[in-house]
């Protein structure tokens, strides 16, 4: 559709100037294109921060890049803390990431006195 839309405007202005807005950041369209040519995503298992690897597991659930969101939820596995685990937890169930809830009920699991005492999952 999209192409169609600056075909158009392509033939009825006769330059090839057509500015297109995306709902997604910058960053996270360019993992996902790169993504999608080579089937490597370094950033995403490097990365540790939290907003990007989210952003990234909602995008990929969004548009069915199945491997891609196992990555972004390998990563965030990889970055639970005794402060975010809760929130992940909660991002795991929406965005059905299996994987990355068992991780969390594991972490959970294992630092249980911590968890509780802290109230970080409520």
């Amino acid at each position: 559709m999209l192409v169609c839309n600056c075909w158009c405007l392509f033939q009825m202005s006769g330059s090839a100037d057509c500015a297109m807005s995306l709902p997604l950041p910058y960053a996270i369209l360019e993992l996902l294109l790169d993504f999608l040519y080579t089937d490597v995503a370094p950033t995403v298992l490097t990365s540790r921060d939290l907003e990007f690897l989210s952003s990234v597991l909602v995008v990929a659930d969004q548009l069915f890049v199945v491997r891609l969101k196992e990555a972004a939820e390998v990563a965030l596995a990889n970055s639970l803390t005794l402060r975010n685990v809760g929130e992940v937890l909660q991002l795991s169930g929406t965005y059905n990431a299996n994987q990355l809830k068992q991780c969390c009920f594991q972490y959970i699991s294992l630092n249980l006195p911590a968890v509780l005492e802290a109230r970080y999952v409520s």
